[in-house]
């Protein structure tokens, strides 16, 4: 099951410092951002996107999962609140990143992230 369908529009395409694993040439891959749930707007459309296959392959009744549903956003929407209050000061603050994890926290945010890139 694909979680992440409804999302996939707001998506992050990384790109890993160029590199080589022996004879094959230097090369970089290119892949997705993970940590989508440092959104709480994406983590919210992911429990939803699973919610609705809980419901639809009838694994548990139709109002629990919509309850369990409810408490999770709201908990989600809450966080993001408490969140958003405490890193409010911190528009137009450059902050350094030990991983390039952090673009969905910082999107959503509205944080200057830049992450680090170590080469041995």
């Amino acid at each position: 099951m694909n979680t992440t369908a409804a999302i996939e529009d707001q998506f992050f395409v990384t790109e890993s410092t160029t590199h080589n694993h022996g004879e094959g040439g230097e090369h970089s891959h290119k892949g997705l951002a993970t940590y989508t749930e440092l959104d709480p707007s994406l983590a919210i459309a992911q429990a939803e996107a699973i919610a609705a296959a809980i419901i639809a392959r009838d694994l548990a009744p139709a109002a629990e999962v919509d309850a369990q549903l409810t408490a999770l956003r709201a908990d989600l929407e809450a966080l993001d609140a408490e969140t958003a209050a405490k890193l409010e000061g911190l528009a137009g603050v450059s902050i350094i990143a030990t991983h390039p994890r952090y673009q969905y926290l910082a999107r959503h945010y509205d944080l200057s992230v830049t992450s680090l890139v170590f080469v041995a």
